[in-house]
């Protein structure tokens, strides 16, 4: 068992704790949130709206506190752009982080 020396002070997290869904009241919307991020491999601004839908419903729900969803990340519209400069080594094969030797 791993101690602490020192006595500093574990810290909550900045949004509090909220509970778990154990009574599958927002399981839907999750549910389409989690099939939508796989099939847009794991892109999170293309499943925006149901990403939303799953946080208003666990604050109808009680699940956690009501807050503005604009103060969530929802306030500014997500323009994504993919610049084709970026993507010419992946697209040749390059795989980041393969070179990389480990420190000995």
């Amino acid at each position: 068992m791993a101690y602490i020396r020192g006595g500093g002070g574990v810290t909550p997290p900045l949004k509090g704790s909220f509970p778990l869904d154990h009574e599958a009241e927002c399981k839907d919307s999750m549910k389409e949130f989690l099939v939508c991020l796989k099939s847009n491999s794991s892109e999170h601004h293309k499943c925006r709206s149901l990403s939303k839908a799953y946080l208003t419903c666990r604050m109808n729900k009680g699940l956690m506190a009501e807050e503005d969803l604009d103060e969530l990340g929802f306030k500014h519209k997500v323009i994504i752009e993919k610049n084709e400069k970026d993507d010419k080594k992946e697209r040749s094969g390059f795989i980041g982080g393969l070179s990389v030797k480990p420190v000995k």
